[in-house]
């Protein structure tokens, strides 16, 4: 922990007292709101009263006033008095995702967009600019429900359409990074994608990719390899662990009362436990030097109180072997096993008597500050643990998505893909996610940094 402070960083958004919590995320839509700002108007809003076939906007907008660059004069000589608008178009918008609302904003602003099939633009080179107000936790649902008490979300936006999240952690900052991505103009091949061979690094990539799927990426095999980087080049800096909502300290201390500073100490929330130094207090010495976790967790509470908790966790060593693996009895009683997810059952949970203060303390013996923690969206088994750890590797980062953050790739997809088989099928298994988590950061660590990383960028408008 001397070696690696922890700093606490706060964001501030444009909006105060409306973070939910992570389990409400789980099953809430997040809903954004888009207006259209038009020179010489105010908001024009949806309005399905001046809708046009699809191909409509085509031959009307001559080549020249797509670009953004073109200037308003010309744009006003062709369109005259014109005003620009929006109708959404709810049949084509039934699987619609947060980040989808991103291609309306390309699509008006830039010349290289897609037509979203959910929407349809008329006049759009009127546009100007775009204004977008994203209230987290404002979801369709709660807006049908209570309309009579928010009349002007009816009146002045109409109808809207719902929309969703495919990260069940959201919160704000990751909502309005999904909403605001876009593809990078300093990018590779200046923003536009290329085919897989279309340049030397590309088929470098491709090739390397191939090269494994000949070899063995079974952990035993793969732990035994040569390493390009030491694991601990893959660590997530305390930035990186801030940024995806990892359980961090605040490090206090200050001047006592004869005017002498304090030594700094870590201040945790109520019932969090921390890593020590191998050596130190119950932690095992010597270390272990890398371990894979991975939690199942139930629900408890109903209605706005229902929330996940920890009912299995698991880890792996380095060459797949199972070093602890055991069933939590939650404080509350369990309203929902969420088997098809969790693998948990009710039969299972009867006479199990561990307490998560019993686990704690198993993995404070365990794991020690020194070694390198593995797991696939590490922050949320964390949580549920209560426990703060240094030396985490997330192969979410490990194996970015193509689209860039916040989107991450499930397990069971990047499973299929590098390991070459299937897991998840049907319900959950806390071992088998572990492992399949070791097998692919010993991957990473045996191809380098480069393998696994998508082709292209992506950035922030």
């Amino acid at each position: 922990w001397e070696s690696r402070r922890w700093q606490s960083v706060q964001a501030g958004f444009g909006f105060a007292g409306m973070k939910r919590s992570r389990e409400d995320d789980e099953t809430d839509d997040a809903c954004g709101t888009t207006g259209v700002d038009v020179p010489g108007n105010e908001v024009a809003g949806t309005s399905s009263s001046d809708s046009l076939e699809d191909g409509a906007i085509v031959s009307a907008v001559p080549t020249q006033a797509k670009t953004i660059s073109s200037s308003f004069d010309h744009v006003a000589t062709v369109y005259g008095d014109a005003v620009a608008s929006v109708t959404l178009k709810p049949e084509f918008a039934k699987t619609l995702k947060v980040g989808d609302v991103s291609e309306l904003v390309t699509w008006v602003l830039t010349p290289d967009g897609g037509n979203p099939a959910w929407a349809f633009v008329r006049h759009k080179p009127k546009i100007s600019r775009i204004v977008m107000v994203l209230a987290p936790g404002l979801c369709e649902n709660r807006c049908a429900n209570a309309r009579e008490l928010m009349p002007n979300i009816a009146n002045f936006l109409g109808k809207g359409v719902p929309t969703n999240t495919d990260n069940g952690t959201a919160n704000e900052l990751n909502v309005a990074r999904t909403v605001l991505n876009s593809v990078r103009d300093d990018g590779p091949n200046n923003g536009v994608a290329k085919k897989r061979n279309g340049s030397g690094n590309q088929k470098k990539n491709e090739k390397t990719e191939k090269e494994t799927e000949t070899e063995s990426t079974d952990a035993a095999s793969l732990c035994v390899r040569p390493f390009p980087f030491p694991p601990t080049h893959y660590v997530l800096s305390a930035q990186q662990m801030v940024d995806m909502d990892y359980p961090t300290p605040v490090v206090g201390g200050g001047d006592d009362s004869s005017g002498d500073k304090d030594e700094p100490t870590l201040i945790l929330p109520d019932g969090f436990v921390v890593t020590q130094p191998s050596g130190a207090g119950i932690a095992r010495s010597p270390a272990l030097s890398m371990v894979a976790l991975d939690c199942e967790m139930c629900y408890v509470g109903v209605g706005v109180d229902k929330r996940l908790v920890l009912t299995r966790c698991s880890v792996v060593g380095p060459d797949g072997t199972v070093v602890y693996d055991k069933l939590v009895m939650p404080s509350e009683k369990i309203t929902d096993y969420n088997t098809a997810h969790s693998g948990i059952t009710e039969s299972q949970m009867r006479g199990v008597t561990v307490s998560l203060e019993d686990v704690q303390r198993d993995l404070l013996e365990l794991i020690s500050c020194e070694t390198v923690l593995c797991g696939h969206s590490l922050e949320n088994d964390l949580r549920r643990l209560q426990m703060m750890h240094p030396t985490c590797v997330d192969t979410v980062l490990l194996y970015p998505h193509d689209k860039g953050p916040p989107y991450r790739t499930k397990l069971s997809s990047l499973t299929e893909k590098f390991l070459r088989r299937k897991i998840q099928q049907g319900s959950h298994d806390s071992v088998a996610d572990a492992r399949a988590t070791m097998e692919l950061a010993l991957l990473k660590f045996v191809n380098g940094p480069k393998f696994g990383e998508p082709i292209g960028g992506g950035g922030s408008f």
